[in-house]
């Protein structure tokens, strides 16, 4: 056979070599422990999912608290809108007392008038149609004041408050009626000629 020169027939069958451990090292020459790494892996993993899982909690909490807002808004404007409606019915309601209020006095105004009319036993009938044609217009004549002349046995009209009004000298002499105060003294110490406050 071609190439079995290299190959010794009295060698024994190829067993691989147990190894020994593979040893990683870091750049600083320390072994690196893969349980550690598993480990720190796992821990990031649970750490990733405990933060998704909060982050997932605080957008349900959101929605919920939307959802609540938007729940109360909506209660709040059905209630102002009933509300409205209530004070509109209620308006109403009033608005409707009030004309069978009218109508019922004008019936018994009515009847009462009827009632009138009979026992005088004339009926007043008022003629509201327009005339056919335009009334003239009638201006007044001249004024006669001869008759005014006459009357001299009128009293003269009261004089008024300033035309009888005289000069305050002294305001010690002035006597008030019963309730009234005078002014204040010290108000009018340098007053001058009659010019008291």
């Amino acid at each position: 056979m071609p190439g079995s020169a290299w190959l010794n027939n009295n060698a024994n069958p190829f067993v691989p070599r147990p190894t020994s451990m593979i040893v990683i090292k870091s750049a600083d020459g320390s072994e690196v422990n893969l349980e550690n790494l598993k480990k720190a892996k796992e821990e990031a993993e649970r750490i990733a999912k405990q933060e998704a899982e909060r982050k997932a909690k605080e957008e349900e909490e959101e929605r919920q608290t939307l959802k609540a807002e938007e729940e109360e808004k909506a209660r709040i404007a059905e209630e102002e809108r009933l509300q409205h409606e209530i004070l509109k019915a209620e308006k109403q309601r009033q608005k409707e007392e009030e004309q069978a209020r009218l109508l019922k006095e004008e019936e018994d105004a009515a009847a009462k008038a009827e009632a009138e009319e009979e026992e005088e036993g004339e009926v007043i009938r008022i003629n509201t149609a327009r005339p056919s044609e335009p009334l003239p217009k009638r201006r007044p004549g001249p004024l006669d004041l001869s008759t005014v002349a006459v009357k001299t046995n009128l009293p003269p009209p009261i004089p008024s408050a300033l035309a009888t009004a005289r000069i305050i000298e002294d305001l010690g002499r002035i006597s008030y009626p019963e309730g009234v105060q005078s002014p204040k003294v010290k108000l009018n110490v340098n007053a001058k000629d009659g010019n008291f406050r």
